[in-house]
């Protein structure tokens, strides 16, 4: 069945300028959530793209720099700290978030209102402590503090770059409280999100940009190392590590995916996020695969 959210992000898309194959239908599924299905048998070139995104939806560094003023951020540690507090605020704030006369919290908000949160998303950072001693004597399990005290960092040089208010204040004590707290009540803190600003915030707006986002220099190839782009609808693609997809970014100002293999009626239709072994895909997207042809252990 098609989800109401589905279908408004699909029409808000395609009000927006993007162009999906009438033969693709999104599904939410019970145990694989949001799938795409082909309704006919597809034999695709590289000039048949079956999705296409203009650049006016994709969600990229130049709308953080226009809200936040480019220089605030020139000193932050992480080329898309901006971005991903811009994400937080458009989720996270009732307030408008006016770019150009644009409201882009309007804009954005059938994609941002779909965009999965809290345990939903699948992250390991939300999981309890029970859950994580399954990873104990693990690469993951090892690292996994690690990974949590460098997204705590970089929040707190983000946050403290803005203007301060008595609530971003509040907020940034807990870099000196936060190895006080077991797991389990820091990841309760995380979950009970109360200000874009926030810890909480900025760990969804991280863990969606881990596990949705593009390397922006598809797009622009001048671009700084490590910018990252959000591209709704074509992020709702799943992964298959054999898929054979081109991604391009043309003339004419769109981000096109084409799958490149041929799709028989009623088969899913996937992207390819890379040769990932079960480790990143659990870190980074929040599942794993069996038989994983591009596992490994060391």
């Amino acid at each position: 069945m098609l989800d109401s959210g589905i279908n408004a992000l699909i029409k808000w898309g395609q009000f927006h300028g993007a162009v999906l194959d009438s033969s693709i239908k999104f599904e939410k599924t019970e145990n694989r959530g949001v799938c795409a299905f082909s309704t006919k048998n597809i034999t695709s070139t590289p000039s048949t793209p079956q999705i296409k995104i203009p650049l006016d939806i994709i969600l990229r560094k130049e709308l953080s720099d226009s809200y936040f003023r480019k220089e605030k951020f020139k000193d932050a540690d992480n080329v898309n700290s901006a971005l991903k507090l811009l994400v937080a605020k458009l989720k996270f704030d009732s307030e408008s978030t006016i770019v150009q006369e644009e409201d882009l919290k309007a804009k954005f908000a059938p994609f941002i209102d779909l965009l999965p949160v809290g345990r939903d998303t699948g992250s390991v950072f939300y999981w309890t402590s029970e859950e994580v001693s399954l990873l104990e004597n693990t690469n993951l399990g090892g690292s996994l503090d690690a990974k949590i005290d460098n997204i705590i960092k970089e929040w707190y040089s983000t946050v403290r770059l803005l203007d301060k208010t008595p609530q971003s204040e509040r907020e940034l004590t807990l870099l000196e409280e936060y190895k006080t707290l077991s797991r389990d009540e820091l990841v309760a803190r995380a979950l009970d999100v109360r200000s874009w600003t926030s810890f909480g915030a900025y760990l969804w707006s991280s863990i969606i940009f881990t596990s949705r986002a593009f390397p922006h220099d598809l797009i622009d190839t001048e671009c700084e190392p490590g910018q990252a782009i959000l591209l709704p609808i074509l992020d709702l693609l799943n992964h298959d590590n054999s898929a054979k997809v081109q991604w391009k970014f043309d003339a004419d100002g769109f981000f096109s995916l084409t799958n490149m293999d041929i799709i028989q009626e009623g088969d899913e239709v996937f992207n390819n996020y890379g040769a990932k072994g079960n480790e990143e895909l659990l870190m980074g997207y929040g599942f794993a695969i069996e038989k994983n042809k591009a596992d490994s252990i060391a």
